[in-house]
């Protein structure tokens, strides 16, 4: 039964890669947050400024231009 679970698991996470390889893409659900902001800053300075994620009914979802990697 593990072994399904661990299967599973491997087809989701290969399922969830994108062809479009050039934007990185986060989205989750927050269980006791309905409604906020997250602010988004890069330490190592690969991104200019501060962005914003808006939660609205738990979910956010925030996507941005990836060309190289960053923190």
């Amino acid at each position: 039964m593990k072994h399904l679970y661990i299967l599973i698991l491997a087809v989701l996470t290969l399922a969830s890669c994108g062809t479009d390889s050039g934007h990185f893409k986060l989205e989750g659900r927050l269980l006791n947050i309905n409604q906020g902001e997250f602010y988004v800053y890069c330490p190592d300075g690969a991104m200019r400024g501060l962005d914003t994620i808006k939660v609205q009914a738990g979910r956010f979802t925030y996507t941005t231009e990836c060309d190289a990697p960053k923190t």
